[in-house]
């Protein structure tokens, strides 16, 4: 391999990789750049939120059902709902 045209064209081969990558490089960011989503509200590093009813109950010797109900108001209070009956399937077939 002492011919200087197959070291020319592989130089010549990984030139043009390069460049082609350089160029989609810089295509993406231009893209990039132009879709950049604009913020529409500044967020606030961090919110406060409270606790406002928190319930635990057994089902069975194995299974626990917990609810925690937060709120970011710091007096909120929860309004009584009705409840619907709740119709359980088993045992009904």
């Amino acid at each position: 391999m002492h011919n200087p045209h197959i070291y020319l064209s592989i130089f010549l081969g990984i030139k043009i990789l390069l460049l082609i990558l350089l160029a989609f490089v810089i295509f993406k960011g231009a893209l990039w750049l132009r879709n950049k989503p604009t913020p529409s509200q500044k967020a606030f590093p961090y919110e406060s939120f409270y606790c406002v009813k928190n319930t635990l109950k057994q089902m069975n010797e194995h299974f626990y059902v917990a609810q925690i109900i937060f709120t970011n108001k710091k007096n909120c209070t929860l309004t009584a709902q009705s409840e619907s009956p709740h119709r359980f399937s088993e045992g009904q077939d």
